[in-house]
């Protein structure tokens, strides 16, 4: 008896001595507690790490915006510069035709005006054919415009104002072409009826018949009525060129 009550004593011992080392272990399976303000430095940081990225990525496509514009803008002003050197030389172009038939029909009203009359010299008609036969067409310089339109580059203008006013210059050449096509068809006739009449390398009359014809003067008058149609339509085209050119501006 007294031995179970040493191995009773020896049990309680025992218990007592693994109680604490199971509560030791129950405490090493428990999860830790995150440190006080644990959530709101994460989200600061994930934030700040966010705000980082889109910053980033916003000045990435600012920058590649300016770049792009940049390269737009140089494009642009390489078509302008080339516009304008084609409205330079088509503004000298107008001015010199535009000056040749204000010539021609001051020329020719003088003559109409004195024809029939005695005082008139025989040759004097034969010097006004030959000036009148002898024009020359306008050759516009339309290369950069027709480039453009090819190739799809017209929107490289930026200003639809100046995209409008280029497209009515260069509509305007068709005005001239058809001027310059009904004036040559109404030469080609002059010259069939005034060359068996007058020698064109002397400017001399050789039939004289034709100082007094009502054919003569119908034809002198119709020649005045093209090119006073022809002095209206190049002096548009001048005024259209001009304004054109101002706009040519470079973009800046």
């Amino acid at each position: 008896m007294r031995d179970q009550q040493q191995n009773q004593k020896k049990g309680n011992g025992d218990a007592k001595a693994t109680g604490p080392k199971q509560q030791g272990g129950n405490r090493r399976f428990r999860q830790a507690r995150p440190p006080r303000n644990f959530w709101k430095s994460l989200l600061t940081n994930k934030g700040f790490d966010l705000l980082v990225i889109v910053v980033g990525i916003s000045l990435a496509f600012a920058v590649n915006n300016w770049f792009m514009a940049k390269d737009e803008r140089e494009e642009e002003n390489f078509y302008i510069t080339s516009l304008a050197k084609d409205l330079d030389k088509d503004i000298v172009r107008l001015t010199s035709s535009l000056a040749e038939l204000k010539d021609d029909y001051e020329t020719l009203v003088s003559y109409v005006e004195e024809f029939g009359r005695e005082s008139v010299v025989g040759d004097s008609l034969a010097s006004v054919v030959v000036a009148i036969l002898s024009v020359d067409s306008f050759e516009g310089d339309n290369h950069t415009y027709l480039s453009m339109l090819s190739s799809n580059k017209i929107s490289a203008i930026s200003d639809p104002e100046l995209r409008r006013k280029l497209a009515d210059y260069y509509h305007f050449y068709k005005t001239i072409e058809r001027f310059e096509d009904t004036y040559s068809n109404s030469l080609l006739d002059m010259n069939s009826y005034f060359s068996p009449a007058i020698n064109y390398t002397m400017r001399s009359i050789v039939n004289r018949s034709v100082l007094s014809s009502v054919q003569t003067k119908n034809n002198l008058l119709l020649a005045t009525s093209h090119l006073e149609d022809g002095i209206e339509r190049y002096q548009e085209a001048l005024v259209l060129a001009q304004a054109l050119r101002k706009s040519l501006q470079p973009v800046q």
